[in-house]
């Protein structure tokens, strides 16, 4: 069975129609006859129906019976034989609807039980009068399964995602993704099958699911071009997902920085990639420094912080390197803060216990 026929068995027995196998499929490049001849193989590869024949009677009694005789006798005895197995198909199909509703009786849950009536109902079983819930009731005397818009699926809970995907690709509809309960692969889905990125509109964790299938970053830039943040943002999560560092000069600040070794490398690199803070308020600079400072160990991001913006009475840079020390927890740090601020960061170990320097510490935890 070549990979093909494989994959079109695969997406079948998930429930999939051949419809939309086959669309999917043209979409990612398969030509038609290729598509319809894998279908074939799948369909002369089920297994024949045994015929029963009747052998010819035994040469020795040597009896002449005319055709018409022969043909008599054949239709007998296939009438016979459908009988007997309408018999038995009827009977098998009347225990099973029994045990149904007998299962159905013995639940305790109302909506369990519930439940098992409408699948019930769907079999054929009259049973809607023994519904309890008003909603349910309603969709069994409706017979809503036979709606075909998932609503069925919804209610028992079964093959619900499934029906619900389908039905947004059939009708390229997105209003069914949000029944789903993680709609963006939901429209994901819709974008790569339809080719149309639109789809995901500006919902970032979407284009990142496109992205990182069709290992494409530029969908970020394509969707967020007036957004350099959210763009950025994009990036940021596609090498995250994808360890594919050789895009961080797209991505936000900090991005690569732990591969460099050399302080001539490092100061470089943030003195190249700081106007990706540009946009930034002067305070959100100094956060964003800091906070590199402590989640990489490295106190040269401090270098580049504000000395004239004030917290709490402290310069930025000296609350960056007080930071600094504070997480390496190590007090030789505090030699890198000015004189006038040594004895406040040689008493960080106090926080949680002296409350003049509470305040301090819950701005560098």
């Amino acid at each position: 069975m070549s990979q093909l026929t494989n994959y079109i068995q695969k997406e079948l027995d998930k429930g999939f129609s051949k419809a939309l196998i086959t669309k999917k499929l043209l979409q990612t490049g398969y030509a038609q006859q290729e598509i319809d001849d894998s279908f074939k193989s799948l369909k002369s590869a089920e297994p024949l129906l045994v015929r029963k024949t009747i052998d010819t009677i035994h040469s020795d009694v040597q009896i002449k019976w005319s055709k018409w005789v022969f043909a008599m006798l054949a239709i007998g005895l296939l009438l016979f034989f459908g009988f007997l197995i309408y018999l038995y198909s009827t009977g098998e199909k009347a225990v099973v609807e029994k045990n149904i509703v007998s299962n159905c009786d013995n639940i305790v849950d109302i909506r369990e039980k519930d439940i098992c009536y409408l699948k019930s109902a769907a079999n054929g079983e009259d049973v809607c009068d023994s519904i309890i819930e008003t909603s349910f009731k309603f969709a069994c005397n409706g017979k809503v399964w036979m709606l075909q818009d998932c609503t069925y699926e919804m209610l028992i809970g079964e093959n619900r995602e499934t029906c619900l995907l389908q039905k947004a690709i059939e009708n390229n509809d997105t209003s069914y993704c949000y029944h789903q309960e993680d709609f963006r692969e939901c429209f994901a889905t819709l974008a790569e099958l339809s080719g149309d990125i639109a789809y995901c509109k500006d919902n970032l964790q979407c284009i990142i699911i496109i992205a990182v299938k069709e290992k494409d970053p530029s969908y970020c830039k394509k969707v967020f071009e007036n957004n350099s943040q959210m763009s950025m943002r994009c990036f940021d999560f596609y090498i995250e997902e994808t360890g594919d560092t050789s895009f961080c000069a797209n991505a936000s600040f900090g991005c690569g920085f732990e591969e460099l070794k050399t302080d001539e490398n490092k100061r470089r690199y943030i003195e190249e990639n700081l106007y990706k803070l540009s946009s930034y308020e002067q305070s959100e600079i100094d956060d964003e420094l800091m906070g590199f400072a402590v989640e990489f160990l490295d106190p040269i991001f401090c270098e580049y912080s504000s000395e004239t913006f004030m917290y709490q009475d402290i310069p930025a840079k000296q609350l960056c390197y007080i930071a600094y020390a504070y997480h390496t927890q190590d007090n030789i740090a505090c030699q890198l803060v000015s004189q006038t601020y040594i004895s406040l960061c040689e008493k960080l170990q106090e926080c949680g216990v002296n409350p003049n320097i509470n305040e301090i510490c819950e701005m560098i935890e």
